[in-house]
């Protein structure tokens, strides 16, 4: 239902992974998106950041900026951060008002976010997300980026507020699964072989 782009334009980068280049001397790292609606519906869209991996605890700050930007908070201290403000968006409309920050105050490395775009008025519906990649680092994020593998998931039944099945494939490895409810909360925390185990 949405197109998310770079501000400079180009492709459509919904459900992409898209690495934002900088070094650990920056003193903030700030890269924006512009979202339009592409569907043939007006939604009420609502955007959240998660933390997929990054480093807790070692001084660093992030941000994340949908129509303003609110306080930093210490990286590690809230895993899923929803914006207070929506906007009711018409098809074909942009936004620009997306923008993500992080203060990596001297810390090398490489920390990963998710950005979903979802509908306020039922924030299980994603309407686009992106996997942000800010690369920190005296070397380099991109080691091992192209190699990843093309995983799968499916959930069932979804939504739901008993048991549920998780089947992942293309991973052969050991994965850590975190659910969070309606408003951002972790409820449970599971890790687990996906070839061996499907449901938790």
């Amino acid at each position: 239902q949405l197109a998310i782009s770079d501000v400079s334009g180009g492709e459509d980068l919904n459900n992409t992974t898209y690495l934002v280049e900088s070094n650990q001397s920056d003193e903030e790292i700030e890269h924006l998106f512009v979202v339009t609606n592409i569907s043939s519906s007006t939604y009420n869209v609502g955007c959240r950041r998660i933390e997929l991996d990054v480093e807790a605890g070692v001084g660093m700050e992030s941000t994340i900026c949908w129509q303003i930007c609110p306080a930093y908070v210490d990286v590690g201290e809230m895993e899923v951060r929803v914006s207070p403000f929506s906007n009711e968006m018409t098809p074909g409309e942009e936004d620009n008002t997306f923008a993500m920050h992080l203060k990596p105050n001297g810390n090398d490395g490489c920390s990963t976010y998710r950005i979903e775009w979802f509908n306020a008025d039922n924030d299980t519906e994603v309407l686009g997300t992106v996997d942000m990649v800010f690369d920190h680092s005296v070397g380099s994020c991109l080691v091992g980026l192209d190699e990843a593998p093309s995983i799968e998931t499916a959930l069932a039944p979804n939504p739901t507020s008993d048991i549920a099945s998780l089947t992942i494939t293309g991973v052969d490895r050991m994965v850590d699964v975190q659910i969070f409810d309606l408003l951002g909360q972790s409820i449970a925390k599971e890790r687990f072989n996906p070839m061996t185990a499907d449901r938790f």
